[in-house]
């Protein structure tokens, strides 16, 4: 129970493990990773209660089965990354600033990223990663229009054993970016995709 703490910089792991297990941030606000990476993890029916934590810069986030790890105040993930595992759904409709952001979805899990519009890989030896695995996994993307990464290193977009990584308003995008769709109804939807560039890779 860490009830009134606000804020943190640097290298705190953070694992909820276990039906009833509970780590409660409820006052936690703000992360960031100067001093090194933070990680959530709530898994196997535990709880990791953050309501309010709206920026986590470099922060590993993940869910497992049965647990819970809600963010309805998240709007910086910058340079983290969020995964989610065994059916989890999930919906972040604040979160807007998630530049060079990482995000994985496996075992029939959905996440919905319904705020984001544009979205920038920087070229500091960051290789960011879209991942949907299996089959009901999807990684929804509905308003993003733009995508700038610059080399080197990129940033990844997959859709593996019938997963799906939903892009249907990218218009663009410029720089390093690999998509590869692998195994039967994988698929990648780049529907309106009209301009691919090099200026940045």
């Amino acid at each position: 129970v860490l009830t009134n703490l606000a804020s943190w910089d640097g290298a705190v792991a953070v694992i909820a493990d276990g039906t009833n297990s509970v780590v409660d941030l409820a006052r936690l606000t703000t992360v960031t990773g100067t001093n090194g990476s933070a990680s959530f993890t709530a898994q196997n029916g535990a709880v990791v209660r953050v309501p309010v934590l709206a920026v986590a810069q470099y922060a590993t986030l993940t869910v497992g089965a049965n647990s819970a790890l809600s963010l309805p105040a998240l709007w910086d993930l910058s340079r983290g990354s969020l995964s989610l595992s065994d059916g989890q759904t999930m919906s972040l409709p604040g979160l807007t600033s998630l530049d060079t952001a990482s995000f994985v979805v496996s075992g029939g899990s959905v996440l919905s990223l319904p705020g984001l519009q544009s979205y920038q890989k920087s070229g500091d030896g960051y290789s960011p990663t879209w991942q949907a695995s299996g089959a009901g996994s999807a990684l929804v993307f509905p308003a993003l229009t733009n995508i700038v990464s610059a080399w080197a290193w990129n940033l990844s977009v997959n859709a593996l054993s019938g997963g799906q990584v939903v892009l249907t308003n990218l218009a663009s995008w410029d720089g390093a970016v690999a998509v590869i769709a692998d195994g039967t109804n994988s698929v990648v939807d780049l529907a309106r995709l009209t301009t691919v560039t090099g200026t940045n890779g």
